[in-house]
């Protein structure tokens, strides 16, 4: 099945592609761009937002570590308290610092108190990450970092994935760490999308909605638009479209109307004429006959249209190179000719004229015909001809002395006959006269002879 491109398709499925195309393009963009990108900048701040938190804890060990410095404190005191207060703090709900030596040994631990002064070196995660000894190795070397690992979340015994900032404290060799569980953020982000989704689902609903109705407010004008203008091509031309909008179809419409009005004047012009016209196409296809062309081939003017004016007309001259209509399209001139003509069976002399039909860029796309019988003039200039070589032969005859000549008429009471009665009435009073002359001519001579 072939696939049309999209300036092929129908304006309405135009619009309807388009209106689908926006939700689908804005959730692609979503889910292949943004999403990413908020989920990497929100884990970048969630990374951040620990790193804080973090820095800020380990000021309290520096505060404490200040006052033992100060002698307000002794050394054991400064980390008792401290931890006191490392183990009490809380953010973001129920998040919590933990803190263990440089030799791995856990000093504080607010959730798993158990884990206090145990070695957790070889703590092992699910995945059997040792991740108390990457800890310990950052901070030595770097002195803070981030470590990634599975990690219970508090009241659960399932690891999931957590990232936690650690940073040394070298005086007291301790290593404060915090961290965050990602598949919270995880949830967060679904939680997002899902908000996101339900907007989208209901602009995708507002924006269907809305496409469609821009969908029939502009295609149904226009199909109707179309199919009228079939109709014209088809040679129907009682149609009026109604549309009273202002916008462009609107005004589209009533020149539409305009436009069908023009052509109903110019075809009602043609169908007026006394005599036959139709059009043809560069294949001598007809495209149009008025009725009394109709009526000369026989047919009706649906019928006619579509086939072949030489099929039709029959003339002597169809398919030759007297043919008007192929001369007009050739010379690109109005040619005029004569020739016999045989439609439906009949026979007329014709005298035709053709003009080339032309498109709006002035190529010639056919020709233009109309047909004028004159088989009565040609019948009157042939009986005009003989009556006349009937009267000269005639009056030939008259000259020779020939005072029986006598001339009869073709037909009874037109003019030639007329004529040829004035004719003969003048032969016989000349007949007449000269027949009294000889008589009185005779009685003069005899009476002379007498005397």
């Amino acid at each position: 099945m072939r696939f049309e491109t999209l300036k092929n398709w129908k304006i309405k499925s135009k619009i309807k592609f388009l209106t689908f195309l926006a939700p689908i393009t804005f959730l692609l963009l979503y889910f292949l761009y943004i999403m990413p990108v908020v989920e990497k900048n929100y884990v970048s701040e969630k990374r951040r937002e620990i790193r804080n938190v973090v820095e800020t804890a380990y000021g309290v060990i520096e505060t404490f570590h200040s006052k033992f410095k100060k002698g307000e404190l002794t050394e054991e005191e400064a980390k008792t308290k401290c931890k006191e207060m490392l183990t009490s703090l809380r953010f973001e709900g129920n998040n919590y610092f933990w803190m263990f030596n440089y030799d791995g040994i856990m000093v504080m631990h607010p959730l798993k108190p158990e884990l206090i002064g145990t070695n957790c070196l070889g703590n092992k995660d699910s995945n059997g990450k040792l991740f108390f000894v990457e800890s310990q190795q950052k901070a030595k070397s770097k002195g803070a970092g981030y470590v990634s690992y599975m990690w219970p979340k508090p009241g659960k015994t399932k690891d999931v994935p957590k990232e936690s900032y650690i940073k040394g404290f070298a005086s007291w060799e301790w290593i404060l760490g915090s961290g965050i569980y990602i598949d919270d953020v995880e949830e967060e982000l679904t939680a997002i999308t899902r908000d996101v989704l339900i907007i989208v689902i209901i602009l995708s609903v507002v924006i269907l909605l809305v496409g469609f109705y821009i969908s029939k407010i502009l295609t149904d004008p226009v199909e109707k638009l179309t199919d009228a203008s079939s109709r014209v091509a088809q040679g129907d031309t009682d149609i009026h479209l109604v549309n009273d909008n202002t916008d462009e179809i609107g005004k589209l419409t009533r020149n539409f109307n305009d436009m069908v009005a023009k052509i109903k004047i110019q075809l009602d012009y043609l169908q007026a004429l006394a005599v036959p016209v139709f059009i043809i196409d560069k294949e001598y296809e007809i495209q149009y006959i008025n009725k009394v062309g109709a009526k000369l081939v026989g047919d009706t003017q649906e019928n006619i249209v579509g086939t072949k004016c030489y099929d039709r007309f029959k003339s002597d001259d169809c398919n030759t190179e007297k043919c008007a209509c192929a001369q007009a399209m050739k010379k690109n001139d109005q040619i005029t000719e004569e020739t016999v003509a045989r439609p439906n069976g009949g026979r007329y002399d014709i005298q035709y004229t053709a003009g080339p039909v032309k498109d709006q860029n002035g190529n010639i796309t056919g020709a233009i015909e109309s047909i004028v019988d004159v088989s009565e003039i040609k019948e009157m200039y042939h009986y005009l001809n003989r009556s006349t070589g009937t009267l000269l032969e005639a009056m030939n005859k008259f000259k020779e002395g020939d005072l029986s000549v006598s001339v009869t008429s073709e037909k009874e009471g037109d003019d030639i006959a007329k004529m040829y009665d004035g004719f003969n009435q003048s032969v016989n009073n000349i007949r007449s006269m000269i027949l009294r002359v000889r008589d009185a001519v005779e009685a003069t001579a005899s009476a002379s002879s007498q005397i």
